[in-house]
């Protein structure tokens, strides 16, 4: 499960030294070649990170989560 969280947490985030949310977003549209349509911090298993959803090629749209401490980008969903 993907729980949001205020965008106050992911400035804290990126102060610490973590990935940005701009760098997450920069990842998932390399990695995919997709449409970026929102982005926002959020927590995945106890993990601080972000929820980046993208509009690919043939119009699907996917939802990945980018951990915010080692940058690992998985599916969310």
């Amino acid at each position: 499960m993907v729980d949001a969280f205020p965008a106050r947490d992911a400035m804290i985030l990126a102060a610490a030294g973590e990935i940005s949310l701009d760098e997450a977003v920069r990842r998932v549209q390399s990695a995919t070649g997709g449409r970026v349509v929102s982005a926002s911090a959020s927590k995945q298993g106890g993990r601080a990170g972000y929820r980046v959803r993208v509009v690919v090629e043939d119009g699907r749209v996917m939802t990945f989560f980018v951990d915010a401490e080692s940058g690992a980008m998985k599916s969310a969903g």
